[in-house]
């Protein structure tokens, strides 16, 4: 009997089970907001829409920030975000076993990802702003005993959240957000199996798949700081509870800091360029939940802003992971450190 696969059938080579529509769907989301840069009747001779229509709600002191995945910003705006990218992972210290689970060394791994992200927000009034989004992630070891060890990797997923406005002047922004999470996580590991095989036997407990969720409820406080029409500064803090992937891990207390200062050429130079740096801490991972305990990353951000309406950008981010004492094929010593980046897109109303 030939297993089914989250990807592809084996039999027919091609994309199987409800996946295939959420994908098509997320790749036409990412996509979507590069096709609301048009001219309207609204445009001036430049082909851009002004700055008071769409830029004045992310705009503190004549400093229009520049939006990134690393640091949520507290402004309340309506937007729609498309985000495709990837990521490399190496340090991975896997455990060499034989079928009995005696282990005779430790190896290399190396792991890819690819993550597909689409945000919709809607602002009703200057005070409420709420979102909902799509993600899908699948992950797979690019050598011999990172694909038995770790396997393939695929989730799917939403998230729906809401902004609501404390106070705001001139030059600073506070905000409250909350956010729910909900991931759907398929995971094959090829040599848990086998050895389960040979221990066990072939029972209904003994899948090549497994199946579960990591879900994170979580809520804090977003600031916003804008010294002058150049630099500005956003932090973030956040706390709640997240549900692991596998089912021996409890669940666990989640927390987020994160900050990020960030300079805009296109306020007193014909440069539409902005660039931004963050940095973030969390103990709760989406891509690795069976893996990674704690998350230091680290980012550059470099966006085109010269059109009032949309943005456009890229983001390169590096990431350094706590391996968890209670990981699978994992060894005790383990660390895992990635290179990510994404090009996100967003389309402003």
């Amino acid at each position: 009997m030939i297993p089914k696969c989250i990807f592809f059938s084996l039999k027919r080579g091609c994309l199987i089970r409800p996946e295939l529509p959420f994908l098509i769907l997320m790749m036409v989301l990412t996509v979507t907001p590069s096709l609301f840069c048009q001219k309207t009747k609204d445009d001036d001779k430049d082909g851009r829409r002004s700055l008071a229509e769409f830029k004045n709600r992310r705009q503190l002191n004549g400093h229009t920030f520049i939006p990134s995945r690393g640091v949520d910003q507290p402004f309340i705006d309506g937007w729609l975000r498309g985000m495709t990218g990837g990521a490399f992972a190496s340090g991975l210290k896997v455990p060499i076993l034989d079928l009995y689970r005696n282990q005779e060394g430790v190896g290399d791994g190396k792991v890819t990802a690819l993550v597909l992200d689409a945000e919709y927000q809607h602002r009703f009034n200057d005070w409420l702003a709420v979102r909902i989004g799509l993600t899908g992630a699948a992950r797979a070891g690019t050598n011999q005993i990172s694909v038995l060890a770790q396997g393939i990797t695929a989730q799917y997923g939403f998230n729906l959240g809401a902004t609501v406005k404390i106070f705001q002047s001139q030059k600073t922004a506070l905000s409250a957000a909350g956010d729910l999470r909900f991931n759907n996580v398929y995971a094959y590991n090829v040599i848990r199996f086998v050895s389960n095989v040979v221990n066990y036997g072939l029972g209904e407990d003994n899948r090549l798949l497994e199946k579960g969720m990591t879900n994170t409820y979580v809520a804090g406080l977003r600031f916003a700081y804008a010294p002058s029409k150049w630099f500005g500064f956003v932090a973030l803090a956040e706390g709640g509870i997240g549900t692991p992937f596998l089912k021996t891990q409890d669940n666990s207390g989640v927390v987020a800091f994160a900050v990020s200062g960030e300079c805009d050429l296109g306020a007193g130079t014909k440069v539409p360029l902005g660039f931004q740096v963050f940095l973030r801490w969390e103990n709760f991972t989406d891509l690795y939940p069976e893996i990674a305990d704690t998350i230091l990353r680290t980012g550059l951000v470099i966006g085109y802003t010269g059109v009032a309406n949309f943005y456009a950008g890229i983001e390169i981010g590096y990431a350094s992971f706590s391996v968890r004492g209670d990981a699978v094929a994992v060894a005790e010593d383990s660390g895992l450190n990635t290179l990510a980046i994404g090009l996100v897109m967003r389309h402003y109303f």
